[in-house]
Protein backbone atom coordinates (compact mmCIF):
# COMPACT_ATOMS: atom_id res chain seq x y z
CA UNK A 1 0.00 0.00 0.00
CA UNK A 2 0.92 3.50 -0.79
CA UNK A 3 0.33 7.00 1.08
CA UNK A 4 1.02 10.65 1.43
CA UNK A 5 2.47 11.42 4.97
CA UNK A 6 1.29 15.01 6.28
CA UNK A 7 3.38 16.58 8.68
CA UNK A 8 2.88 20.41 9.01
CA UNK A 9 4.36 21.38 5.36
CA UNK A 10 6.20 17.94 5.01
CA UNK A 11 4.71 15.66 2.45
CA UNK A 12 6.35 12.26 1.29
CA UNK A 13 5.46 9.20 -0.06
CA UNK A 14 5.34 5.95 2.52
CA UNK A 15 5.12 2.57 1.43
CA UNK A 16 3.76 -0.20 3.51
CA UNK A 17 4.08 -4.01 2.90
CA UNK A 18 3.33 -7.14 5.27
CA UNK A 19 6.10 -9.25 6.25
CA UNK A 20 5.74 -11.86 8.51
CA UNK A 21 3.62 -11.00 11.14
CA UNK A 22 4.23 -6.99 11.02
CA UNK A 23 5.03 -4.54 8.23
CA UNK A 24 7.95 -3.46 6.27
CA UNK A 25 7.39 0.67 6.09
CA UNK A 26 9.78 2.69 3.40
CA UNK A 27 10.19 6.06 4.30
CA UNK A 28 12.74 8.74 2.38
CA UNK A 29 14.47 5.46 1.16
CA UNK A 30 14.83 3.91 4.43
CA UNK A 31 13.18 0.63 5.73
CA UNK A 32 11.60 0.61 9.16
CA UNK A 33 10.40 -3.12 10.31
CA UNK A 34 7.06 -2.23 12.58
CA UNK A 35 4.82 -4.86 14.90
CA UNK A 36 1.80 -3.60 16.23
CA UNK A 37 -0.62 -4.94 18.38
CA UNK A 38 -3.79 -3.96 19.81
CA UNK A 39 -3.10 -2.16 23.30
CA UNK A 40 -5.79 -0.44 25.71
CA UNK A 41 -7.97 2.46 25.89
CA UNK A 42 -8.39 2.29 21.59
CA UNK A 43 -4.27 2.40 20.88
CA UNK A 44 -2.07 0.18 19.55
CA UNK A 45 1.12 -0.68 20.82
CA UNK A 46 4.09 -0.59 17.93
CA UNK A 47 7.52 -2.10 17.54
CA UNK A 48 9.43 0.09 15.35
CA UNK A 49 12.76 -1.07 14.69
CA UNK A 50 13.18 -2.47 18.33
CA UNK A 51 11.79 -0.01 20.23
CA UNK A 52 8.58 0.06 21.64
CA UNK A 53 6.10 2.54 20.71
CA UNK A 54 2.07 3.47 21.59
CA UNK A 55 -0.08 4.80 19.40
CA UNK A 56 -3.29 6.16 18.44
CA UNK A 57 -5.10 5.91 15.23
CA UNK A 58 -8.42 7.18 13.82
CA UNK A 59 -9.39 6.47 10.43
CA UNK A 60 -11.90 8.02 7.74
CA UNK A 61 -12.01 6.34 4.85
CA UNK A 62 -8.15 6.33 2.89
CA UNK A 63 -6.80 8.28 5.83
CA UNK A 64 -5.46 7.33 8.81
CA UNK A 65 -4.59 9.94 11.56
CA UNK A 66 -1.61 9.12 13.54
CA UNK A 67 -0.63 10.38 17.25
CA UNK A 68 2.59 7.93 18.04
CA UNK A 69 4.54 8.83 21.50
CA UNK A 70 5.89 12.43 21.86
CA UNK A 71 5.48 13.38 18.06
CA UNK A 72 3.00 15.86 16.39
CA UNK A 73 -0.19 13.61 15.03
CA UNK A 74 0.37 12.96 11.35
CA UNK A 75 -1.69 12.07 8.75
CA UNK A 76 -1.43 9.07 5.86
CA UNK A 77 -3.83 9.14 2.97
CA UNK A 78 -3.49 6.47 0.27
CA UNK A 79 -2.67 7.38 -2.81
CA UNK A 80 -4.19 8.13 -5.64
CA UNK A 81 -2.87 5.98 -8.54
CA UNK A 82 -2.46 7.14 -12.38
CA UNK A 83 -6.09 7.32 -13.79
CA UNK A 84 -8.07 7.73 -10.75
CA UNK A 85 -10.48 10.57 -9.78
CA UNK A 86 -9.27 12.67 -6.72
CA UNK A 87 -11.57 12.29 -3.81
CA UNK A 88 -14.67 14.33 -3.57
CA UNK A 89 -14.31 17.71 -2.86
CA UNK A 90 -10.66 18.16 -3.92
CA UNK A 91 -11.53 19.60 -7.48
CA UNK A 92 -10.60 23.05 -7.83
CA UNK A 93 -13.33 23.13 -10.84
CA UNK A 94 -16.16 24.28 -7.81
CA UNK A 95 -16.22 24.72 -3.84
CA UNK A 96 -14.85 22.61 -1.65
CA UNK A 97 -16.91 21.82 1.71
CA UNK A 98 -14.07 20.54 4.24
CA UNK A 99 -15.58 18.00 6.71
CA UNK A 100 -14.83 17.17 9.97
CA UNK A 101 -12.85 13.65 9.70
CA UNK A 102 -13.84 12.26 13.51
CA UNK A 103 -15.90 13.44 16.32
CA UNK A 104 -13.78 16.36 18.31
CA UNK A 105 -13.17 19.64 19.45
CA UNK A 106 -12.65 22.90 17.52
CA UNK A 107 -9.22 24.52 18.83
CA UNK A 108 -8.54 26.89 16.53
CA UNK A 109 -10.26 28.62 13.15
CA UNK A 110 -7.28 30.34 11.62
CA UNK A 111 -8.90 32.36 9.02
CA UNK A 112 -12.06 34.26 8.59
CA UNK A 113 -14.58 34.34 5.36
CA UNK A 114 -13.47 36.32 2.37
CA UNK A 115 -9.62 35.52 3.06
CA UNK A 116 -7.42 34.22 0.50
CA UNK A 117 -5.88 30.97 1.48
CA UNK A 118 -2.82 29.03 -0.07
CA UNK A 119 -2.61 25.30 -0.98
CA UNK A 120 -2.02 23.42 2.57
CA UNK A 121 -2.51 26.50 4.99
CA UNK A 122 -4.22 25.50 7.72
CA UNK A 123 -7.85 26.65 8.39
CA UNK A 124 -9.28 24.78 11.29
CA UNK A 125 -7.21 22.75 14.27
CA UNK A 126 -9.51 19.81 15.87
CA UNK A 127 -8.40 17.90 19.36
CA UNK A 128 -9.73 14.70 19.19
CA UNK A 129 -8.13 11.29 20.88
CA UNK A 130 -5.18 13.21 22.66
CA UNK A 131 -4.24 14.32 18.64
CA UNK A 132 -4.39 17.91 16.91
CA UNK A 133 -6.45 17.24 13.16
CA UNK A 134 -5.51 20.16 10.86
CA UNK A 135 -7.82 20.77 8.66
CA UNK A 136 -5.96 22.31 5.17
CA UNK A 137 -6.93 24.22 2.26
CA UNK A 138 -7.04 21.71 -0.67
CA UNK A 139 -6.13 24.22 -3.45
CA UNK A 140 -5.25 28.23 -3.35
CA UNK A 141 -8.91 29.78 -2.88
CA UNK A 142 -11.53 32.18 -0.84
CA UNK A 143 -12.80 31.30 2.36
CA UNK A 144 -16.57 31.21 1.28
CA UNK A 145 -17.96 30.26 4.89
CA UNK A 146 -16.93 29.32 8.68
CA UNK A 147 -18.90 26.70 9.61
CA UNK A 148 -17.20 26.53 13.58
CA UNK A 149 -16.03 28.30 16.19
CA UNK A 150 -13.03 27.71 18.89
CA UNK A 151 -14.35 25.29 21.58
CA UNK A 152 -17.52 23.82 19.26
CA UNK A 153 -17.82 20.10 19.91
CA UNK A 154 -18.55 18.89 16.53
CA UNK A 155 -19.62 15.31 14.88
CA UNK A 156 -17.55 13.35 11.71
CA UNK A 157 -19.29 14.72 8.43
CA UNK A 158 -19.77 18.17 9.98
CA UNK A 159 -18.87 20.70 7.41
CA UNK A 160 -16.31 23.08 9.10
CA UNK A 161 -15.51 25.25 5.80
CA UNK A 162 -15.92 26.28 2.06
CA UNK A 163 -13.22 27.05 0.39
CA UNK A 164 -13.68 28.63 -3.60
CA UNK A 165 -10.93 27.80 -5.67
CA UNK A 166 -9.12 31.20 -6.80
CA UNK A 167 -10.30 30.64 -10.66
CA UNK A 168 -13.83 30.27 -9.51
CA UNK A 169 -14.10 32.78 -6.72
Amino acid sequence: MEFVFESGERRTTVQIERRGGGFEVRVDGRIHTVEARPGDDGCLDLVVDGRAVRAWVARDGDRRFIKAGPNPAVTLTRSTGAGERPAAGRSPRGPARLEAAMHGRVTVVATRVGARVGKGETLVVLEAMKMEIRVTAPFDGTIAAIDCRVGEIIERGRVLATVTPLAVA
